[in-house]
C-alpha cells in the first residue's frame, strides 16, 4: 500500500511538472524565434562592418599614394632651397667683396684727386712731377672707370641677392604648406587605420556573438523537445503567496527592465522576461517565496539556472548564477540562499536574472516584489 500511494504521488508530480514545462514551451519557441531574427542582425552587422573596412582600407591607399606625391614635393623643395641658399650666399660674399673693393677705389681715387688738385704750392708740385702729371690723370680717371663699373657690379648683385632672397621665402614658405599637407595625410592616415581596426573588432563581434546565438538556439530547441510533454489536465492554482508579495532575490540595481530591451552596441531589440539586477560576484541568491526546485542545471545564456514551483501557479526563474546551493526535488523557504551570483553572457558584468511567471507565461515581477 505505500509503494502504490508513493507511485501515485510520483506520477501526480511528474504529471504537474509535464504540465509547467508545457505551458512554458510554447514561449520558449517564441524565444528560439527571437534568436534566430538576432542571428540574422548580427550576421547583417558583420557584413556591415566588412564594407566600411573595405572602404576605409580604400581611402587610406589614396590618402598614402597623396602623402607619398607630398612628401616627395617636401623634398624636392627642400634640395631646391638647399641650393638658393647656397647661391645666395656666394652672391652675398660676392656682394661684399664687391663693396670693399668699391670702398678701396674710391679712397684710392680720392687720393688721386687730391695730389693733382692741391690749391697750396700747385704750380711747384706740377713742375717738379711734370713727368708724372699724365699718369696720374690716368690714374684718376681709371679709378672713376673702375669705381663706375663696380658701382654697376654692386647694384646687379644687390638685385640678384634680393630676387634669391625673394626665392629662398617663397619655396621655404611652399614647404611649410607641403609639410603640414603631409602632416595632415599622416593624420587621416592614423585615422583610417584605427577605423580600420574598429570595424574589424565590430566584425568579430558580431560574428561571434551570431555564432553564440546559435549555440543558444540549438541549446534552447533541445530544451523546448525535452519540456514539451503530452497533453495533461489543466490545474487550478491560488494564485497567491503568503503575504502578498514576494522578497527580492538580492538587493542591487536593475540594470535591464522587463519588456522589449534594445543592445546599445549591436542594435538588437530583445525580449526580456525578467529583469537583471547587478550585484557583486558571490552575492548570495534567496528563494523570493516558498516552494519546489523542479529545475537547477546550466542553461547555455543564463549559466547555472534555478526554476522553483511554487504550488499557486507561479514559478520563479534564478539565472546567471555561478554555483547551486540545491538541486531538483528540494524544498525551500523564503529567503532561504539557493544559489551565488556570477556574470551574465550579455552584459558582461556580475547579476541575477529572476524572472516570475504565470501559467508558464512571463509577467512582470516588479509588481509581485515587496
Amino acid at each position: 500500500m505505500p509503494l502504490k500511494r508513493f507511485l501515485i504521488v510520483m506520477m501526480i508530480v511528474f504529471t504537474f511538472v509535464n504540465t509547467i514545462f508545457s505551458q512554458t514551451a510554447s514561449e520558449k519557441k517564441k524565444e528560439l524565434d527571437k534568436v534566430k531574427k538576432e542571428i540574422t542582425a548580427s550576421k547583417k552587422k558583420a557584413s556591415e562592418s566588412e564594407k566600411k573596412k573595405k572602404q576605409a582600407i580604400a581611402s587610406k591607399k589614396k590618402v598614402e599614394s597623396e602623402l607619398k606625391k607630398t612628401q616627395k614635393k617636401v623634398s624636392q623643395l627642400k634640395n631646391t632651397e638647399s641650393h638658393l641658399k647656397k647661391n645666395l650666399n656666394l652672391k652675398k660674399n660676392l656682394l661684399n667683396s664687391t663693396r670693399e673693393e668699391l670702398t678701396q677705389t674710391a679712397s684710392a681715387g680720392n687720393n688721386s684727386l687730391k695730389l693733382l688738385l692741391l690749391d697750396e704750392n700747385r704750380d711747384k708740385y706740377l713742375q717738379c712731377f711734370e713727368m708724372y702729371k699724365y699718369p696720374l690723370a690716368v690714374l684718376v680717371n681709371n679709378s672713376s672707370n673702375k669705381y663706375n663699373s663696380l658701382s654697376l657690379q654692386k647694384k646687379t648683385l644687390e638685385n640678384e641677392t634680393n630676387k634669391t632672397e625673394l626665392a629662398v621665402k617663397n619655396i621655404h614658405f611652399q614647404g611649410l604648406v607641403e609639410n603640414k599637407k603631409a602632416k595632415n595625410y599622416l593624420f587621416q592616415t592614423s585615422k583610417l587605420e584605427k577605423d580600420i581596426q574598429k570595424y574589424e573588432q565590430e566584425r568579430k563581434s558580431y560574428l561571434q556573438k551570431a555564432q553564440k546565438l546559435q549555440k543558444n538556439a540549438q541549446a534552447l530547441q533541445a530544451l523546448i523537445k525535452k519540456l514539451t510533454p503530452k497533453p495533461t489536465e489543466q490545474k487550478h492554482y491560488s494564485y497567491k503567496f503568503p503575504g502578498g508579495q514576494l522578497s527580492w532575490p538580492v538587493k542591487g540595481k536593475i540594470i535591464r527592465q522587463y519588456g522589449v530591451q534594445t543592445h546599445e552596441k549591436y542594435n538588437i531589440s530583445t525580449m526580456n522576461n525578467g529583469v537583471d539586477i547587478a550585484v557583486n560576484f558571490g552575492s548570495s541568491v534567496k528563494a523570493s517565496a516558498d516552494g519546489e526546485v523542479v529545475y537547477a542545471d546550466t542553461f547555455s545564456g543564463s549559466g547555472q539556472m534555478i526554476i522553483i514551483d511554487h504550488k499557486n501557479g507561479y514559478h520563479s526563474v534564478y539565472g546567471n548564477n555561478s554555483q547551486l546551493n540545491v538541486s531538483r526535488g528540494a524544498h525551500v523557504k523564503k529567503g532561504q540562499a539557493i544559489a551565488y551570483s556570477g556574470n551574465s553572457s550579455s552584459t558582461g558584468e556580475a547579476s541575477v536574472h529572476f524572472e516570475l511567471r504565470k501559467n508558464g507565461k512571463p509577467v512582470n515581477p516588479l509588481g509581485y516584489l515587496n
